[in-house]
């Protein structure tokens, strides 16, 4: 398997390095606008940090290339390291046990994929958008693992353990598809789901439900796309389960206030698995996945025109959602004892953002817009229209 795990660290034997002999703990990191990556090779007096304005730059492959380069120089390593060359092992034929084996449908932490038997090979597709993609046929090899052709360093196998059954991959360069792809790495990649039962009416109106988020600061980066589709239907084959706005698969016939995670998967394709629960407020259903808590978008109140209304932050500090009527003029908004506003349109784009020293400014519009209102607990805040 991959990698070792370390308290704090992603792992303590980095592949890239690890096939040359070489120890080093890292820690990857990284949010829709940042990537970094923390290399500490204890043996050799080395570390090293890289961070970017970008996820795309390749931070495993451009720590992997320096702290290898640097090993070279000192004359630890005899040379730089070429990319494995992508040769197709032997082809066998597959014997039915083996097909029936591997295939079904895995769910990850970000998606879903089904393996079906085609022949003597298996087709491999992804779930997306409500649709699988045309599949991937994989031919078995002389090392027991499936691939294709086209991509022969990426391989599968499957194994059971602990009564689930898992499917492996292997491929070139670290876990997350980066590094200089030098070595093979093999991680458990994927759970076969078990069948479902029947799901709950509870949930079965739910699905389709959008929500807005209520408890991220007014400077977070959550609040440049607040609204989601939290709640959606799984694939048909799979009667019994929904998926979350993030594509994780959840066990919709338990419980009706929680819908539940129903995988385990070691290392980091079990990451941030996270319940769907109701959470009863005032009359409506919010709902908590993970930390984040949200508002459903058909409860937001609609702002009266030509009057003020008085909204009150409640005791648990969340902020305040309220609509604005679409106008064939723009209108006048005043806002007081809000400590921050952002401004969105009908799309849930960031129009404008402020705090209690600016006022927002609506265009006129054919769809509504919203106002966001933050504010201290118990804090009252007035918003007039004209």
């Amino acid at each position: 398997m991959a990698d070792g795990f370390g308290l704090g660290w992603d792992g303590v034997r980095e592949g890239g390095l690890a096939e040359l002999g070489v120890t080093a703990w890292h820690k990857n990191g990284g949010t829709n606008i940042y990537g970094s990556e923390l290399f500490v090779l204890p043996d050799e007096g080395l570390a090293l940090f890289i961070t970017g304005t970008s996820r795309t730059y390749g931070p495993i492959a451009l720590a992997e290339r320096i702290v290898l380069n640097a090993l070279v120089e000192r004359g630890r390593i005899a040379a730089f390291p070429a990319p494995l060359a992508a040769t197709p092992l032997t082809p066998v034929a597959a014997s039915d046990q083996q097909l029936a084996e591997i295939s079904g449908i895995y769910a990850n932490y970000t998606g879903l994929a089904r393996i079906e038997p085609a022949g003597r090979r298996l087709a491999l597709s992804t779930y997306a958008d409500g649709a699988w993609s045309a599949a991937t046929s994989l031919q078995l090899r002389s090392d027991g693992t499936f691939s294709s052709d086209a991509d022969p360093l990426t391989a599968y196998r499957s194994v059971l353990a602990q009564g689930e059954r898992y499917l492996v991959k292997r491929s070139a360069g670290a876990v997350l598809g980066q590094g200089l792809k030098h070595h093979l790495e093999e991680f458990p990649y994927m759970q076969r789901l078990n069948p479902g039962g029947a799901m709950l009416p509870a949930w079965s109106s739910r699905l389709g439900l959008q929500g807005l988020v209520v408890n991220s600061a007014a400077d977070s980066l959550d609040l440049l796309t607040p609204m989601g589709t939290l709640l959606q239907p799984a694939p048909a084959e799979l009667s019994g389960y929904v998926l979350n706005y993030s594509d994780q698969l959840l066990d919709a016939w338990s419980s009706k206030e929680s819908a539940r995670m129903c995988l385990k998967i070691p290392y980091i394709h079990g990451r941030d698995l996270s319940d769907f629960v109701i959470v009863p407020h005032s009359g409506e259903e919010f709902v908590r996945i993970g930390s984040s808590v949200f508002r459903p978008l058909p409860g937001v109140p609609v702002l009266a025109s030509a009057s003020t209304t008085t909204v009150t932050i409640g005791a648990e500090g969340y902020a305040e959602w309220r609509s604005i009527t679409a106008t064939a003029t723009a209108p006048g908004v005043a806002i007081t004892g809000a400590s921050a506003w952002k401004l969105y349109d009908g799309s849930f784009a960031l129009l404008a953002s402020g705090d209690s020293t600016s006022q927002p400014t609506p265009p006129a519009s054919a769809s509504k817009s919203y106002l966001l209102l933050y504010g201290g607990t118990g804090t009252t805040i007035g918003v007039t229209l004209s």
